[in-house]
């Protein structure tokens, strides 16, 4: 193969796939939108309701339960049966049809039946009950369980049992986005903690750098040595790594909230800072105290009992009751009546012309019934397994509560705490500044009165996240769901 050939191939295999690419939009590589206009906490949950996976996957579960509930209810659909036999040749050529359909019902586990067959040809004398007159016979009857399977059959067990599912599927649903939201909401926080301790470096940096400008001037009139212009150029860059670390911090954030923060067709949408709202620290004291005052004593049951977790866990103790009583039921006897009726039509033996009816009784008596004892033990295990999980569950979701306020409390108190440090440090602070001005000072005691007033303001915007934190954990779970 000659260069030239080779060349021409080579082109020829770059346009088909840049073809291909541009006729396949997801065979490109798309970037991820970003967002600028300020995004709210209640933003952040509306696109996590939509769009976030694991909440999509746990609506699918609940689409499952709903089909697998009316899949049980297919349990009492009609069902045709039917049969035709022929012996072609012998001392008896003859042909029979038989159709039944029968029609399950749930009053008391019994079945309906209506039937038609057909005899025709020579029969002998021990098949003489497959012979019809012409016309046929047409047969009707019932069959009523009078002990197993009266009260209740596998049946109405698995529609009872399917229901409930719906119920506990729907509240893993539920669970499924009050976790979801906890989550977005931390990384929410995360997220701007991360912009305003950008914030703080900047503004720190910026110090350094202005006073860098001056003492260059002051080093040239002689009022400041060389070396503590020198020491300020480190200060300016220790303080632009600091940036720098910071900018990783709030970029990490950015990323880990666009799991949760999605456009309308599921993709992770990334928050540039501007995004931040101005007052997404701010402090709601009403709100505070009164969950402060809501949260004094153990969360009352009536906001402990509406958690979809404790729902879901008594939903598995309702699907339980059901298997108890089919598990009970089916420890006693078979006893069944059956009544039905049949008649003959058209030409043939008179005797059948005549309306006939039975009844009878069928009985069944498993002589250990070591199954439905297995059974039934392992279902009252499965119960008190459950009743543990419950009384677990309860216990873990009003300790939570009072966590909670106890940790919004705490909050506001160091809150408090940090301001007057705060307003302290940046006193000093200027102080110390116009101090370094006059001569008074020098630039290490500068330093560490900025590096004190920086890290008050840490302090500050950590303690307002950890209320803000303990906040939304605490009305997820009570106002969602009261």
């Amino acid at each position: 193969m000659t260069p030239y050939f080779r060349c021409v191939l080579s082109f020829f295999a770059l346009f088909f796939a840049v073809q291909s690419m541009a006729s396949d939009p997801k065979a490109s590589v798309e970037p991820a939108p970003k967002r600028t206009s300020p995004l709210l906490l209640t933003t952040l949950f509306e696109s996590v309701d939509r769009h976030f996976p694991l909440i999509k996957s746990a609506a699918q579960d609940q689409r499952k339960s709903e089909a697998d509930s009316l899949s049980a209810q297919g349990g009492f659909d009609p069902v045709l049966k039917s049969g035709f036999q022929r012996t072609p040749s012998g001392e008896y050529e003859n042909q029979s049809l038989d159709a039944v359909i029968e029609q399950p019902t749930p009053l008391w586990g019994s079945k309906v039946i209506a039937g038609y067959r057909k005899g025709f040809g020579k029969f002998g004398p021990y098949d003489e009950k497959l012979k019809t007159n012409s016309g046929g016979e047409v047969r009707g009857g019932v069959e009523i369980p009078l002990l197993r399977g009266g009260e209740i059959d596998d049946r109405r067990a698995r529609i009872l049992s399917s229901e409930i599912a719906v119920t506990a599927s729907s509240q893993t649903l539920e669970l499924q986005k009050l976790d979801t939201q906890r989550q977005a909401a931390l990384k929410y926080y995360d997220w701007v903690v991360a912009g305003e301790k950008l914030k703080v470096s900047n503004a720190l940096l910026q110090l350094a750098r202005d006073r860098d400008i001056s003492m260059k001037h002051r080093v040239v009139k002689g009022d400041v040595a060389s070396i503590d212009q020198i020491d300020n150029e480190r200060s300016v860059i220790q303080r632009s790594a600091s940036v720098v670390s910071s900018t990783r911090s709030l970029d990490k954030s950015a990323l880990e909230l666009s799991l949760f923060y999605r456009d309308d067709d599921g993709r992770p949408i990334v928050v540039y800072p501007s995004s931040i709202p101005p007052d997404a620290l701010s402090l709601p004291s009403k709100e505070a105290n009164q969950i402060q005052q809501t949260m004094t004593t153990p969360a009352p049951d009536e906001i402990v009992n509406l958690h979809p977790e404790l729902k879901r866990l008594r939903a598995l103790n309702e699907q339980n009751e059901v298997e108890t009583r089919l598990a009970q039921n089916m420890l006693l006897p078979k006893f069944d009546a059956e009544i039905s009726v049949s008649q003959d039509f058209g030409v043939g033996t008179p005797a059948k012309e005549t309306l006939e009816y039975k009844a009878g009784i069928k009985v069944e008596l498993p002589l250990r019934r070591r199954t439905a004892r297995g059974k039934l033990e392992g279902i009252i295990a499965n119960r008190s397994k459950i009743d543990a999980q419950l009384d677990l569950a309860r216990d873990r979701i009003r300790i939570s509560l009072m966590d909670y306020a106890q940790a919004i409390h705490a909050a506001k108190t160091r809150i408090a705490m940090m301001q007057q440090e705060l307003a302290l440090s940046t006193k000093v602070e200027q102080a110390e500044r116009l101090r370094f001005r006059h001569g008074d000072s020098n630039l290490l005691m500068v330093n560490l009165r900025e590096q004190a007033t920086a890290d008050a303001r840490i302090r500050t915007i950590d303690a307002l996240a950890d209320y803000h934190k303990a906040v939304v954990e605490f009305e997820l779970i009570v106002n969602r769901f009261h």
